[in-house]
């Protein structure tokens, strides 16, 4: 009986990961590659030419996309969030999905010209928005081995309100990171670093408060800064839980503009 078209085996897909480098960018250029942790320091303004003729520093900024987000939750809960610059647009957002219960809550806020305070390091930083009636702060004790989310909205109409504050272990034994920069033409890039966490914390709705300490409570975090064309596209899917081991297990799957994707790639398990 003949195979199906498409069913034919695939070769295995591996690539070695080396030690990051202190910068991300060196006397100009882009450290391409993929790297078993993330860089010193991500100094994404210290290239040369980005494009075919010198610009300045703050033109570099505005055309550099920078944002944080966290996925993570349970077998019941998911949560997502992300503080995004743009530059000309500042989004930020915190979703949560109840599968128990099929419901949605979620805030959105979209900033002309937003700001949240993203930089070069992440190791001490606060990283927030707030409003009169919403807020996000990422905060980031990496020497200190933890990560934390906190996210609030007040009651509107027939929107409840909501309050979590969660944690995450950041240390060589529990958790697994990857990070990478990638060319997007000339002297541009892009850069990643995810890191896959166990989770504590808790989530209060409605009168009700879930707790979070089960083996199966994770996140990944995902460090994200670039110059991307124009005209952007960037397909991403990524997701976490647990083998028949009980292992914590997460994956990323990425399709963007990056030059010679068989050789740069976000994709890893």
């Amino acid at each position: 009986m003949p195979a199906e078209p498409g069913s034919e085996e695939r070769q295995a897909y591996s690539r070695t990961l080396a030690d990051p480098p202190e910068s991300i960018v060196e006397n100009g250029k882009f450290v391409l590659g993929c790297f078993n942790g993330p860089p010193g320091v991500v100094n994404m303004l210290d290239v040369h030419k980005p494009y075919h003729y010198p610009v300045p520093r703050w033109i570099k900024d505005f055309r550099c996309k920078e944002w944080l987000a966290f996925q993570f939750g349970d077998k019941r809960w998911f949560f997502f969030t992300t503080l995004y610059e743009a530059k000309s647009l500042g989004l930020a957002r915190f979703s949560a999905w109840d599968r128990e219960r099929g419901r949605i809550l979620d805030f959105k806020r979209l900033i002309p010209f937003g700001r949240f305070g993203i930089g070069e390091r992440l190791e001490g930083k606060t990283i927030s928005y707030r409003d009169h009636r919403s807020a996000i702060s990422y905060r980031f004790d990496l020497s200190g081995g933890s990560m934390s989310v906190k996210a609030s909205r007040a009651r509107r109409g027939r929107s409840p309100g909501f309050a979590g504050s969660f944690s995450f272990t950041y240390n060589s034994r529990q958790t697994a990171a990857s990070a990478v920069c990638m060319p997007l033409g000339l002297n541009r890039a892009m850069y990643s670093t995810k890191v896959l966490m166990p989770m504590q914390g808790w989530f209060e709705i409605g009168g009700e408060r879930i707790e979070f300490a089960s083996p199966d409570a994770m996140g990944i975090v995902d460090d994200h800064k670039g110059y991307y064309p124009y005209h952007m596209r960037y397909d991403w899917v990524s997701g976490f839980g647990q083998d028949a081991k009980g292992r914590r297990v997460g994956f990323n799957l990425t399709d963007n503009q990056v030059r010679d994707q068989k050789t740069y790639n976000e994709n890893v398990l």
